[in-house]
């Protein structure tokens, strides 16, 4: 919903309902936990801000549109990778780099060690014991098309019937 589709047909159902008067007025709310939410790390001056800053201007200088990052793939992407990649730093060089060595690393990156956390384009990278990434995940709430045809989010801070503003 967030993102206009590619695919010509598909686009005009997706853009009514954002411009629904049910929508625009608040009384249907589209509220969910996305897998990585741009406008709230735009937002953001600590944890993430500034790394999700830096990979905008990463987009901008290899030339790819940064709308690629409204639906948060590409963020979780580039956290996946600098995950792993920090991961690997860690390894010694004198022995052969497996899956279980680079795992074992990742593990490492607990969620309470303030100093073994990594902060990634989405914030803080911290693993619980159960190897999920630790933290509580943002919720946020689609808001209607702007006038340039685009969609943002507002963090929700209450339950879903909270009646937060776009």
């Amino acid at each position: 919903m967030r993102v206009p589709e590619s695919d010509s047909n598909l686009e005009p159902p997706r853009s009514k309902a954002l411009q629904s008067k049910a929508f625009a007025d608040g009384r249907l709310r589209l509220i969910y936990t996305p897998l990585a939410d741009p406008d709230a790390l735009r937002r953001s001056e600590g944890d993430g801000g500034c790394e999700f800053m830096q990979l905008m201007q990463l987009f901008d200088g290899a030339g790819v549109d940064q709308a690629h990052l409204d639906d948060g793939w590409a963020i979780n992407a580039y956290d996946a990778v600098y995950t792993v990649a920090e991961a690997i730093e860690g390894l010694s060089v004198n022995r052969p780099l497996t899956r279980a060595l680079v795992r074992g690393e990742i593990a490492g990156f607990t969620a309470t060690g303030e100093q073994t956390q990594l902060v990634g384009a989405n914030g803080r990278i911290g693993f619980e014991n159960s190897g999920n990434r630790a933290g509580t995940p943002v919720t946020v709430r689609l808001c209607p098309l702007d006038p340039e045809g685009r969609t943002n989010t507002v963090t929700q801070p209450g339950p879903p019937g909270d009646r937060t503003p776009c």
